[in-house]
């Protein structure tokens, strides 16, 4: 290999330092030029070797390494493959030529300066490619394969552009970007979890043939409303967690909706107020709250079981709880269909009401959809009709921050309650 040369001198009371050119090889049939201006010309990258504990150019010390500004293949070369992990380490890396390039691997761009790419020739990306990059946009019109999870996390996209033969999202794609939006190709099955978590998404169409939504897919977006295809099947986990979605229609398709999906944090008002459902569709508290049905599957082990100790623990648990899920007391389930075989479907709403004494979630038919709550400032509520005329009233038991604790005073045991 040749040595890099540091030159200092001193001119006129100035001192200066360069870099010659430097020059190796990266494994059998491929070598490589660092120019004194900070270019990297590549020969045979295709052929080039990775190491995945190590730098990819692990006889370069990384000051060189991080001299790089600028990368591109020879170009005599086609169907360029770059192997993974290959500028990883390359943290000054601010422009590559990818014009001769096919497929990028795993990390290929990680933790680089880039802040632009154009992927026209590119069919194939790797997981965490582009990965803590500084890209803004990206058009994958003509990428075939988007393989693992993470490939743009973590960098400050504000506009994508999706294949439009792309049939599944990968997990994280997008994940804690800056996202604003996107639009989802009509091939579209499956979009993976945490794909646009932590996203400044505030809107998206779901196009129809679209099946699955996975886990924490749009957690803590900035999502606002969403329309749901007739073909969806499952909804994940805290799918829809954390975003500002106040009415949602669940499509009839829908025979799945896992915990969580749409939280409502005990200490702020839950910004959901409608959930339009089939009424053969089976649901349970969890999707609102995954400690509730934990509440109520602790007191029936308590019962069943005859043990003073915890029987007593689930007093004050109980009690603590009304106040942790009263957020839900404003949310309204609309039910598509037959309302009795609508309330069937909710098995957890008697266990729930001779727990805690009420049902906070009202299941109405599609008819009455026109009544509203207004939560009141003393924690009361007050029913609404279509006319806006008062049709009843909610009182709910506010405790002070002291009752509180005394309710959630610590014991030691697996069963403690935080006041938040």
């Amino acid at each position: 290999m040749k040595k890099y040369v540091l030159i200092s001198s001193l001119i006129l009371g100035l001192s200066f330092e360069t870099y010659a050119a430097t020059s190796g090889s990266c494994g059998e049939g491929c070598s490589f030029v660092i120019n004194d201006d900070g270019h990297m010309v590549i020969n045979g990258m295709s052929n080039a070797t990775t190491s995945y504990n190590g730098p990819f150019f692990p006889a370069l010390d990384l000051s060189v390494i991080h001299s790089v500004t600028s990368v591109s293949f020879n170009e005599n070369e086609t169907n360029i493959s770059i192997p993974d992990k290959a500028f990883h380490y390359f943290s000054n890396l601010g422009s590559v030529d990818l014009s001769n390039v096919t497929s990028i691997g795993a990390s290929a761009f990680r933790d680089t300066n880039l802040e632009k790419v154009d992927l026209s020739n590119v069919t194939s990306i790797g997981a965490s490619a582009f990965r803590d990059t500084n890209l803004e946009k990206v058009d994958l019109s003509n990428v075939q394969l988007l393989e693992g999870s993470l490939i743009f996390a973590f960098t400050p996209i504000k506009e994508a552009i999706l294949p439009n033969t792309l049939t599944k999202i990968p997990p994280e794609i997008f994940y804690s970007t800056n996202l604003e939006k996107i639009t989802l190709p009509d091939t579209l099955k499956e979009i993976g979890s945490n794909a646009f978590m932590d996203t400044n998404l505030k809107e998206i169409v779901i196009p129809e043939g679209v099946e699955k939504i996975w886990n924490q897919a749009f957690l803590g977006t900035d999502l606002t409303e969403v329309t749901l295809p007739s073909t969806l099947k499952l909804l994940g986990a805290d799918v829809f967690r954390g975003t500002n979605i106040t009415d949602l229609v669940i499509p009839n398709s829908t025979v799945e909706i896992m915990p969580n999906a749409f939280f409502c944090p005990p200490e702020e008002e839950c910004p959901l107020k409608s959930i339009t459902v089939p009424d053969d569709l089976k649901l349970d508290i969890s999707m609102f709250n995954h400690a509730i049905s934990d509440t109520i599957s602790m007191n029936k082990w308590a019962q069943e079981s005859g043990d003073e100790w915890m029987m007593e623990e689930m007093e004050w648990r109980i009690q603590f709880a009304k106040e942790e899920f009263a957020t839900l007391s404003n949310i309204q389930i609309v039910c598509q269909g037959d309302i009795e075989k609508c309330k069937s479907n909710f098995s957890w709403t008697e266990e729930y009401q001779e727990l805690f004494g009420n049902m906070p979630i009202q299941i109405i038919s599609s008819e009455d959809v026109g009544q509203k709550k207004v939560k009141n400032a003393d924690g009361s509520i007050t029913i609404y009709d279509a006319d806006n005329n008062i049709i009843g009233y909610k009182n709910k038991r506010i405790y002070t921050v002291e009752e509180a604790s005394r309710l959630s005073k610590p014991t030691g045991n697996t069963f403690k309650l935080r006041y938040k």
